[in-house]
């Protein structure tokens, strides 16, 4: 699939500089700022291009039903690559299906006379209509408000604006983190919708199997980019100054709907979801903001720059080598916060119960070894640390999936046709009966246990190193570049 996808749920533009990708030969990337989007891949003298590219938006081609035309989709690659061409023959498809839920996604399929210019590209379109709809879905109302509407249109434009300057940010580090090749980006604004054109993955690369779980190797090579990804935004902070940090209106609506996921997952199996009762505490806005806002300051960690969304459909695997990360995508949820967030969410939503139970400790050992090696000498975060903040993120990390379980339980694009999703619906229950499992064990033993619930399985723990790894004097002031063959 291409770029773009969004896991089902819930100002003035910067540039991005060079990006290291050998896709597409775009030449010297300059940055240049314009009043009506950034381009990616600016010379100096290109910039003349842009009232051409403005007047085009109101060109009659537009693309699946969208505000975006083909004349302005044409002359933003020009002015992106510095190159002119000739209007090519095209066939545009709305993608993502399942996936997107708060955009419209498009590829655009092109014949070009110049190979210099993409023969695919993703655009992701602002949809603030979707938006509205999911929300409706989500507050259980046919119709939102007019203060609610104005609120979620809020919100996109906050979260669109959040992935632009994240991209930015992630391409002008001096390591090869796996993002997709950015030719322009437009803020979303009351005039106009924000967009993002991008490389398409389409011909070579996939999302991996959200139902079946990813492999043990796959979710290394995620984790060896989420180490990089965070040993940069620890060795330089600037990114901070980006991106606000999380408000609590983003949980304020896991109690709510505490009572309709309840009587929807005991639905699903024969004995019902066991301990779901006794997980009501979990699900309150306070518990879950508290616990991701401070875990950093009760741990003694410092912020890192957090994706926010960990789930399958925001990674792009190589067709051919299925252990061969190509891209994380959709970065609209970036935020300064715990590393343990992002570990925690793929660790409990991508894998398989076994598969996790089994892992865990291995895997946050592995990711803390790449943590070292891309951040250097004098780690500030010990191995230790990395297992007490994903314990103490365990529990958010279970809300969120079981508060999607409604939604991807019946997404065809992910379980199937209705008569044919028993097997993989199953599969999903059983991962979220086992987190329950694992997130309630962690209580005291004191603790009321109603008498229509069983008891559970002993929580995973970990035993406190008596010494942890730190680099070796060969290791001082090396310079740590990610090779490809990491991802």
């Amino acid at each position: 699939m291409g770029c773009g996808s969004s896991k089902p749920s819930a100002d003035s533009p910067s540039l991005i500089a060079k990006q290291k990708r050998s896709t597409v030969s775009v030449g010297d990337h300059v940055q240049t700022v314009n009043g009506n989007g950034i381009y990616h891949g600016l010379s100096d003298d290109s910039i003349a291009c842009d009232n051409e590219v403005r007047r085009a938006m109101d060109g009659s081609n537009r693309l699946c039903d969208t505000d975006i035309t083909l004349e302005w989709l044409v002359q933003t690659l020009e002015v992106a690559l510095n190159e002119t061409a000739s209007t090519p023959s095209y066939i545009a498809e709305r993608i993502g299906k399942g996936y997107g839920f708060m955009s419209d996604v498009l590829r655009v399929t092109f014949s070009w006379e110049s190979e210099t210019f993409p023969s695919t590209v993703v655009l992701k379109i602002t949809s603030i209509a979707k938006a509205v709809e999911r929300a409706a879905e989500l507050a259980g109302v046919e119709e939102l408000s007019e203060d609610d509407r104005i609120s979620t249109e809020r919100l996109i434009a906050a979260n669109h604006r959040r992935e632009c300057v994240t991209y930015e940010w992630l391409a002008k580090q001096d390591i090869n983190i796996p993002i997709p090749l950015i030719y322009f980006t437009r803020p979303h604004t009351e005039n106009e919708v924000g967009v993002v054109v991008m490389e398409d993955f389409h011909d070579r690369g996939d999302h991996p199997d959200y139902v079946q779980g990813l492999t043990l190797k796959q979710l290394e090579r995620i984790l060896t980019a989420l180490a990089a990804v965070h040993a940069k935004s620890l060795q330089n902070d600037d990114w901070q100054s980006l991106l606000a940090t999380m408000t609590k209106a983003r949980f304020e609506t896991a109690a709510e709907r505490f009572d309709q996921t309840k009587e929807y997952l005991n639905a699903q199996l024969p004995d019902g979801f066991k301990g779901i009762n006794r997980a009501k505490r979990f699900f309150a806005t306070d518990f879950l903001y508290d616990t991701v806002i401070e875990s950093c300051s009760q741990l003694e960690l410092p912020l890192v720059l957090v994706h926010g969304e960990i789930w399958a459909g925001n990674f792009i695997f190589d067709e051919k080598d299925q252990n061969t990360l190509l891209a994380v995508i959709d970065w609209q949820d970036a935020h300064p916060g715990c590393i343990a967030e992002d570990i925690t969410e793929l660790l409990v939503m991508n894998a398989t119960a076994e598969m996790r139970r089994t892992n865990a400790e291995a895997l946050l050992d592995f990711y803390h070894a790449k943590l070292e090696e891309y951040y250097g000498e004098g780690c500030p975060i010990s191995v230790w640390k990395v297992k007490q903040a994903y314990q103490k993120l365990l529990p958010v990390a279970m809300v969120s999936f079981l508060l999607l379980l409604p939604t991807v339980s019946v997404n065809e694009a992910l379980v199937g046709a209705p008569k044919d999703r028993s097997v993989k619906q199953k599969m999903l229950f059983d991962r979220g009966q086992a987190i329950l499992e694992d997130t309630l064990s962690t209580l005291p033993p004191d603790d009321p246990i109603p008498a229509s619930e069983s008891t559970f399985v002993p929580a995973q723990t970990f035993e406190q190193p008596v010494t942890l790894t730190t680099p070796s004097a060969d290791d001082e002031g090396k310079s740590i570049v990610l090779a490809k063959s990491d991802f």
